[in-house]
């Protein structure tokens, strides 16, 4: 404990509680649909989930806000994470908003979106990751054989 930590919590608190309704506002004046994209990972043995929307506004002014980063803990089922996305839709009062989700390929994913009825976009960077990543296992494994072929030294 340090002093005036109870005013330094009192003050976060009403930062988080005015950030919320600046952002509730914003999203009820300006968004009529909206995208979003999410992941889970790990961090020296805890997991996080992150949620981030993405939508234009009637001006065609572009927006994307970070919902929400927080602990996922285990089993990483797509029950598990149906549930904690539509917490956090219902939360911001975008179940019915949301037209799709982009995220990685995992089965767990593509069943949440599935079984949440939103239309489910393989994010194409983890795509193209795990295709350079696959090819390069395969190039060690021929430079290595071409390597032993090698005799003239």
């Amino acid at each position: 404990s340090f002093p005036g930590e109870d005013i330094f919590k009192q003050k976060l608190h009403q930062a988080v509680n005015y950030s919320e309704n600046y952002l509730k506002n914003l999203i009820n004046d300006t968004l009529e649909t909206c995208a979003f994209t999410t992941d889970l990972w790990t961090k020296a043995h805890k997991s996080y989930i992150g949620i981030t929307i993405h939508w234009l506004t009637s001006g065609f002014e572009m927006h994307k806000t970070l919902l929400t980063i927080e602990s996922f803990p285990y089993p990483h089922t797509s029950e598990h994470i149906e549930d904690c996305l539509c917490k956090e839709l219902v939360k911001w009062n975008l179940s019915n908003k949301c037209l799709a989700g982009v995220t990685d390929n995992a089965s767990s994913m593509v069943k949440a979106m599935r079984d949440l009825e939103i239309l489910h976009i393989w994010c194409t960077a983890h795509t193209i990751q795990l295709g350079v990543t696959n090819g390069l296992k395969e190039a060690t494994v021929l430079i290595s054989h071409a390597k032993a072929l090698n005799t003239f030294r």
